[in-house]
């Protein structure tokens, strides 16, 4: 399906924080083999677990910036995710 979707996530429209719940029940399953609904088979969690990793730094800027009383365009501005980026596409435009 496309809950994994690699070599990045593709996240328009969709519930973080389930995505993240979803995901360790998934890893929890402590199958040998995943099958993307897009990119290549995964023969470990390294993939899963940085899928996690990116949306629960999401999830958890956004919150900060909520609670600090943004609205949507500031938010957009303010989240950084680059670290992120490298991790999942490399150089890869």
């Amino acid at each position: 399906g496309e809950l994994v979707v690699a070599p990045y996530p593709y996240a328009i429209g969709s519930h973080i924080h389930e995505w993240q719940e979803t995901l360790r029940k998934l890893i929890a399953l402590d199958a040998r083999l995943w099958i993307p609904g897009h990119g290549a088979v995964l023969r470990d969690t390294r993939y899963l677990d940085l899928v996690k990793a990116a949306l629960g730094e999401l999830e958890t800027q956004v919150r900060a910036a909520v609670n600090r009383g943004e609205k949507l365009e500031q938010i957009r501005k303010t989240v950084k995710l680059e670290a992120f980026r490298a991790r999942f596409c490399a150089e890869d435009p």
